[in-house]
């Protein structure tokens, strides 16, 4: 008996796949894959020919945009660990950290300095 209500159970589960595959899911899907053509093109032309474009990233920005990845990971795991011990963070905090972060943004963008927009940000 417990056999028989398994395979009904996945029967159900079969039909109920089938029947979620409709026009939406089509759009969604088409949808989903235009918007990622060219991320697509991009990996596909990266492994061609290219003329001294990698050397060149690697010896002019390639450092640079690891260390600020690395900083950025960093400084996300912290607030993370900071707030999901603390258990205190809402809709209002996301905010603040928002203006925060764009008023570092503007300054950093207007001085040249991260530093200066770092403390605008704290200010």
């Amino acid at each position: 008996m417990h056999k028989k209500s398994l395979t009904g159970v996945v029967g159900n589960l079969v039909q109920a796949t089938r029947r979620y595959f409709d026009i939406w899911s089509a759009g969604v899907f088409t949808i989903t894959l235009i918007l990622f053509a060219p991320v697509i093109s991009l990996i596909v032309l990266s492994f061609g020919d290219s003329d001294g474009l990698w050397s060149h990233l690697f010896d002019t920005v390639l450092a640079r945009y690891i260390l600020t990845t690395l900083a950025l990971m960093v400084g996300v795991s912290l607030v993370t660990l900071v707030f999901g011990v603390m258990g205190l963070i809402n809709l209002a905090h996301g905010s603040l950290y928002m203006v925060g972060a764009f008023a570092c943004a503007a300054v950093a963008t207007a001085t040249g300095s991260f530093w200066l927009g770092l403390v605008a940000a704290l200010a």
